[in-house]
């Protein structure tokens, strides 16, 4: 709470360990009465965050629903700064960590300094950031204990039949866009939604160009079933609602994405059935350890 201005929300406020570092609101609360723009996407959606975000990896996987942040150092700063989150200029977080009594031996041991930079504040936020992992699934054990490269359409013994037959429609309906380790392109795409009043616009926030409008991440899909809501502005409250607005309620935005326009149909065509089974092997991509290992805990 002492890194927010009021005192009032913290990091872990907006991104719950039980809920895979995301929050069960659309919105969520910041510092100074206000709500945060966006949704708070999941931080606990990856096999290790080091290996796949930031410049250590030279071309890192982007940070926020609009891929404005590099790093995760940059991601922290933004965030926060962010007036709607936690209102803090980054030089006021620095005075604040090195007032607090509890932080001066961690900043010794860490840094061997009696006070903490900047940088040293957003490398520590990093390193924490860094420890999360997540590869104990369902499915990641059933990929373990096949003993085969995954491939896609392999059937899977530890994977009930429902859960294969997900899988299968899931590769053929959805891989396109949620694809490989982490079940994303890391591409930003319009995926058809209702503009509803002054829609966040997107990319195109960042990138000024009017073919980036309404563009937003495609999300990992990792821990999805306790990630609710859905979107970047959280307005679909269920798995069922997700499904149902990629079989029927696809709209004609600008700049929908072509994958979404098959046969001169909108939409991606799914049976109720269909859509059971897709969510059934969306349960297994949860990481039941993970969400209350204590080495993420408070």
């Amino acid at each position: 709470l002492n890194l927010s201005s009021d005192r009032s929300v913290s990091c872990a406020s907006c991104h719950k360990q039980e809920l895979a570092f995301s929050d069960n609101v659309a919105l969520s609360p910041g510092a100074e009465g206000k709500v945060t723009g966006r949704n708070s996407l999941a931080l606990g959606s990856v096999i290790n965050f080091r290996l796949y975000y930031g410049a250590e990896v030279g071309n890192g996987i982007p940070f926020f629903w609009d891929n404005s942040a590099m790093t995760i150092q940059e991601q922290s700063e933004m965030t926060l700064a962010n007036p709607n989150e936690m209102n803090m200029h980054i030089s006021e977080v620095v005075d604040r960590v090195n007032n607090l009594e509890y932080y001066k031996p961690l900043i010794d041991k860490a840094y061997n300094s009696k006070t903490a930079s900047s940088q040293n504040v957003l490398d520590a936020i990093a390193e924490f950031t860094n420890s999360i992992t997540n590869y104990e699934t369902k499915f990641d054990k059933a990929i373990d204990q096949s003993g085969r490269f995954y491939s896609g359409n392999e059937y899977l013994d530890d994977l009930s039949s429902k859960e294969n037959e997900g899988k299968t429609i899931y590769m053929q309906k959805c891989a396109s866009c949620h694809t490989g380790t982490l079940f994303t392109d890391h591409s930003y795409r319009n995926n058809g939604l209702t503009i509803q009043g002054s829609m966040d616009v997107g990319r195109f926030r960042i990138t000024e160009n009017p073919t980036d409008k309404y563009k937003f991440k495609v999300p990992s899909l990792r821990n999805v079933a306790v990630t609710k809501p859905y979107m970047h502005d959280g307005r679909f409250y269920t798995l069922d609602d997700v499904l149902n607005h990629y079989a029927e309620g696809v709209q004609a935005t600008p700049n929908l994405d072509p994958l979404l326009i098959q046969n001169g149909r909108r939409g991606i065509p799914l049976t109720e059935v269909e859509k059971r089974q897709i969510i059934a092997f969306l349960n297994t991509l949860t990481d039941q350890e993970f969400l209350t290992n204590k080495r993420f805990a408070p």
